[in-house]
């Protein structure tokens, strides 16, 4: 999929309707771990990045189901912000 590809693997659930995916299939792969839901990551904008209990269960590391864990995001933006503050 193209759109995923754009977006280092990461769509939305409006972006799967869109693109004809019915709700039904979205959430079967849900549950089966084929999808997880990661649009924190979107929302976040350029420089986002999941994070502690997200990042290990999307790399299998973590047995916490996808639906229980919340989500925890990283934005790089703010670094570089912090940086700047500190050199002026």
């Amino acid at each position: 999929m193209k759109l995923a590809e754009a977006q280092h693997g990461v769509v939305t659930h409006a972006q799967l309707l869109a693109l004809g995916m019915g709700r039904s299939a979205v959430k079967s792969r849900v549950r089966r771990g084929a999808l997880c839901p990661l649009a924190a990551v979107l929302a976040c904008g350029v420089g986002a990045v999941l994070s502690h209990l997200s990042a290990a269960r999307l790399w299998s590391m973590s047995a916490v189901p996808v639906d229980r864990a919340v989500p925890a995001v990283v934005v790089a933006l703010l670094r570089r912000a912090l940086a700047a503050a500190a050199t002026s």
